[in-house]
């Protein structure tokens, strides 16, 4: 069942409730079991009702919904809306599965005679999702049950699933995790032909398929406790799978992310893979039960962490090729790479201690590690961003033809900036001045972006002859493209010349000003054509505009 059904009934029960008056007083007493009549009469109503097969199951669902809810009292209000639902889209409904073939009438016919055993919100909400998920063939995207692309899909289904098959019969799973498996082994079979299922297939088979690293053939340096440990969770994880399947995730889940650990410590290069990090990761693998290790939030955690340090360990690779920048900013390439190291090293003796706590981002040492190391590594894209400033600046000066060259070449329009980039880069590798330095590669890193094209620039140029620009612009969009333009020219002038040093901070206000102002404008613009293209009859939905995100 769609979930957006349950969101239009709540809408009108709302309405409803806006139109009575306000009480200031005790409000009403809350409703007892089996207060509802009219909920008990539709329930019976519904029995009575002639319907074939499938159509009759959906009927005696609805009235078991209905009447199970409301002698559930509060608690049961979810299954009476349900119920409600039901009925008055019996007929829609009833078309569904006119229209179905014979075996998707069994199935819903199948599910829906399972009745309503419990008014709890989530098993209604999986009874329906039995019961009418297999009608639900083209659903859109609102749909909670719905997947990625068809094919797309389907294609990841099958190789997910192939891994799980695999584990059937495997003489290191329990023989009572077989079963499970092999019913979800058919299930991921079932679900390419029914939409309604497809996402949440796919989640599983992954999910199952990542875990069943566990039994795959581990780094020698894992020691046994450690592998028989993941072993037995993921047998554990898959007995539970059809019967609990939250406790199924969540073991399966602790079983992937320890496996995915295991595998990014075994890649590291060996002078970082140290015997006191292998040794974190065989307590963490094989953590019993009692020990904090084996809580699967906690993992998660530590997972985090470890996959943001290892990611930003490495990143000075960036900087490996110096023929991808131009030649001005190649000065810096050392320095910025020796703090990243310098960083690196300082995180990387940390790990050990990432892999035993269980809220690793609550030791001071280890915050600190990992924002000095965010800062080195967003230093290595300093070259990159100046390289592309320097090279694409939106100059509509005329070059003379260029020499074809392997290195991106800085034009004439650009090149004392590039100048003042370079010595920036020399003064780098000075300790007396390489603080202010830094602060100014940073400060030109960071406004790049914008010089290159302003957010929303392109918009209020395409915009010159569109009604919601003029309007929101005061009929000033030339004069403001040539503000662009002129604060642009202003930045460049100051930023590369040192007799215009003084002019810089102002420069600078008026590119974050026009950087601010250019994004309220197009958001403004962008209302403005929704108003402009609304009849004016539904004007006040304008009201409702969320401003922007």
């Amino acid at each position: 069942m769609n979930h957006c059904k349950h969101i239009g009934i709540l809408v009108s029960l709302a309405a409803t409730a806006h139109a009575q008056r306000l009480n200031l007083g005790g409000g009403p007493a809350e409703p007892r079991a089996g207060e509802g009549v009219a909920a008990l009469a539709l329930a019976e109503r519904l029995e009575k009702e002639q319907a074939p097969g499938a159509a009759h199951a959906v009927r005696a669902l609805a009235a078991s919904l209905l009447r199970s809810g409301e002698n559930a009292g509060p608690a049961g209000a979810e299954a009476v809306l349900a119920g409600l639902t039901l009925a008055a889209k019996r007929e829609a409904i009833d078309a569904m599965l006119a229209a179905a073939k014979p075996e998707i009438r069994d199935a819903v016919a199948a599910s829906a005679a399972g009745g309503a055993p419990s008014v709890a919100v989530r098993d209604v909400d999986l009874l329906l999702r039995d019961a009418i998920g297999p009608l639900v063939q083209a659903p859109g995207a609102a749909c909670g049950w719905t997947g990625p692309d068809d094919a797309q899909a389907s294609s990841a289904l099958a190789t997910a699933s192939g891994v799980v098959e695999s584990l059937l019969d495997n003489r290191r799973v329990d023989d009572a995790a077989q079963g499970p498996l092999r019913e979800m082994v058919d299930l991921f079979a079932l679900a390419p032909s029914h939409p309604a299922y497809t996402r949440s297939a796919l989640e599983w088979a992954e999910l199952l398929a990542a875990a069943a690293d566990a039994l795959a053939e581990p780094p020698a340096w894992l020691d046994m406790p450690a592998r028989d440990q993941v072993r037995t969770d993921l047998s554990s994880g898959a007995m539970l799978c059809i019967e609990k399947p939250e406790q199924a995730r969540a073991v399966l889940g602790r079983t992937a992310r320890v496996m995915r650990i295991v595998r990014e410590i075994d890649a590291l290069a060996a002078p970082r893979q140290t015997r006191e990090l292998r040794d974190a990761v065989n307590r963490l693998a094989g953590a019993a039960e009692g020990s904090p290790l084996r809580d699967p939030a906690a993992v998660a955690r530590i997972d985090e962490v470890l996959a943001k340090a290892l990611g930003m360990i490495d990143a000075v690779t960036l900087l490996d090729d110096p023929t991808q920048f131009v030649r001005q900013t190649r000065p810096m390439l050392g320095p910025l790479a020796d703090a990243h190291r310098r960083d690196a090293e300082t995180l990387a003796r940390l790990l050990p201690g990432i892999l035993g706590s269980t809220d690793p981002m609550t030791d001071p040492a280890v915050v600190a590690a990992v924002s000095a190391l965010t800062r080195t590594t967003a230093d290595l894209l300093i070259p990159a961003e100046l390289t592309e400033l320097l090279v694409r600046w939106p100059e509509g000066v005329a070059e003379p033809p260029r020499v074809p060259s392997r290195e991106p070449v800085v034009p004439r329009a650009t090149a004392p900036l590039a100048e003042r980039i370079r010595t920036l880069g020399v003064a780098l590798a000075k300790p007396e001045t390489a603080g202010p330095a830094l602060a100014a590669l940073r400060a030109l890193r960071d406004v790049a972006p914008s010089l290159r094209e302003f957010p929303g620039e392109r918009e209020l140029r395409a915009g010159v002859n569109t009604p919601a620009w003029q309007r929101v612009t005061g009929g000033e969009i030339e004069r403001l493209g040539r503000s662009i333009d002129q604060a642009r020219a202003d930045w460049l002038q100051a930023e590369a010349t040192e007799q215009f040093a003084s002019a810089r901070p102002g420069a600078m206000a008026r590119v974050h000003a026009l950087e601010v102002g250019l994004l309220l404008l197009r958001d403004a613009a962008a209302f403005e054509q929704v108003r402009l293209d609304l009849p004016r009859a539904v004007q006040p939905v304008s009201n409702s505009w969320p401003g922007s995100s």
